[in-house]
């Protein structure tokens, strides 16, 4: 699912971290340069008597003296300017607010993120718990970070990727949603962004997928837990998916996903699961079965790449990245590939009326299901939280670091996480798979020996 965002309201926003000067000065500035100008001008109309005189030598002193003062308040005023002004009409802070931003967050959660790493480990503990017919990967809760890379605070805070990455890993991340948008001035370059609900940046700088994918690369070999990364475009900058300037754009993410390109489930002894070649066992299969592996979902179409006569790169082609395409309930698959994961607001799930939810927890039970936020920068209640997971949506995207440092893990424990970033779900809504059915055992008459049958002697 695609959301459209506003385009006027994106177009507000500044293009970029980097401070640069207003075109235009508010008013009160304007007040002030023009009255500093004229203030000077009357000085110098001051000198209409004789400097000579005493009178005259005294007026020229003063105006000497006037001059100084209005040339001293007006370097004042530019110097003020340049340091506090101009951040505010840019909406930005300078990189040297950025790091302190950081730091203060970093100790803001230091103690809660310190607490909760120590205690949160792989997911092995939980395998072995689950009866060997129930570990189907959708029977598992996932934790999921909804801003990958965002240390925050919610609001205008700051991306440090792979800070970021290897903290929420730390704390049971194993689900990296990746917000993918561009700004206005530069609509073919994807980026990490933080919106509110109305399409309004929120965060002081913007975050590289790259950086991101790195940091993903850099934790993959702590444990054997299987990471799943969910490329969540916000819209393409074409009208289509399938136009040139949209697979262009689409292919620079594909080439910042490089660095985990050594984890990619790709081919294997069941098959190839890239161009979502095995989307529909992807996730009814046992979760075992992918440790070590980088599962790759994203909520666009992709089959544009399969174009003929196209020439990107297999690293620059996302649909060859691609493992599974998630659908939001109001999509229609254009081709006819099948919806195996779904994606969805949480309002979808908490306004379920109570005859509808069976229907909904059969379709978890088949389908991965990711639930999005209301808002990236604001927490979902608890009460939602738990509706939402009583349908058997496998992942539940929020803010992770405001909920330890800020919310006491409110959200963290009523998701069940709580010494690892799995946890199984509810028995009945789990997929069970049938035991295998063992055929009895044929009398001696009915063997015919591979049809090898001796000819019976009648002359014996």
């Amino acid at each position: 699912m695609i959301i459209q965002l506003d385009n006027k309201k994106m177009s507000q926003q500044p293009s970029s971290a980097v401070v640069s000067a207003p075109k235009d000065m508010s008013g009160k500035t304007k007040e002030f340069l023009q009255g500093a100008a004229k203030g000077i001008k009357s000085a110098f109309d001051l000198q209409s008597g004789n400097t000579k005189s005493g009178a005259g030598q005294l007026i020229f002193a003063l105006k000497i003296l006037l001059i100084a003062v209005i040339a001293g308040l007006i370097i004042w005023g530019v110097i003020a300017l340049i340091e506090y002004g101009f951040e505010r009409y840019s909406k930005k802070s300078t990189k040297p607010n950025n790091m302190i931003i950081l730091n203060d967050r970093i100790e803001q959660i230091r103690s809660a993120y310190e607490q909760r790493k120590d205690r949160v480990g792989g997911y092995n503990d939980i395998l072995t718990a689950t009866p060997q017919d129930q570990r189907a990967f959708v029977n598992y809760h996932v934790m999921t970070t909804n801003i990958t890379g965002y240390m925050g605070p919610a609001l205008d805070g700051v991306f440090q990727e792979k800070e970021a990455v290897r903290r929420a890993f730390d704390v049971g991340v194993r689900n990296f949603v990746i917000p993918i948008d561009y700004l206005e001035e530069a609509r073919d370059i994807p980026r990490i962004v933080v919106r509110d609900s109305g399409g309004f940046l929120r965060s002081n700088n913007t975050g590289s997928i790259k950086e991101v994918i790195k940091g993903i690369a850099e934790v993959r070999g702590r444990n054997n837990d299987p990471i799943i990364i969910t490329l969540y475009f916000h819209r393409l900058p074409g009208e289509t998916a399938a136009s040139t300037a949209s697979l262009n754009y689409m292919s620079r993410v594909a080439a910042a996903l490089e660095p985990v390109a050594p984890y990619h489930l790709g081919m294997t002894s069941q098959g190839d699961y890239r161009r979502q070649g095995l989307a529909d066992r992807l996730f009814m299969n046992d979760i075992d079965g992918y440790e070590g592996n980088v599962i790759i979902m994203t909520n666009v179409d992709t089959m544009g790449f399969r174009t003929e006569g196209l020439s990107y790169k297999p690293k620059d082609d996302l649909d060859l990245w691609t493992n599974l395409r998630i659908f939001g309930h109001t999509e229609t698959p254009t081709t006819t590939v099948g919806i195996y994961g779904i994606i969805d607001k949480i309002y979808y799930y908490t306004s379920i009326p109570s005859e509808s939810r069976a229907t909904v927890s059969d379709e978890t039970r088949q389908k991965f299901t990711v639930a999005m936020g209301y808002s990236p920068i604001e927490l979902p209640s608890v009460a939602d939280t738990q509706a939402t997971m009583k349908t058997g949506v496998q992942c539940m995207a929020y803010d992770v670091f405001t909920d330890i440092g800020e919310n006491g893990e409110s959200i963290t424990k009523a998701l069940g996480f709580v010494k690892s970033g799995f946890t199984l779900k509810e028995e009945p809504l789990r997929f069970k798979r049938a035991a295998p059915i063992v055929a009895d055992t044929p009398p001696p008459q009915m063997n015919a020996n591979g049809g090898q049958i001796p000819t019976p002697n009648i002359f014996a």
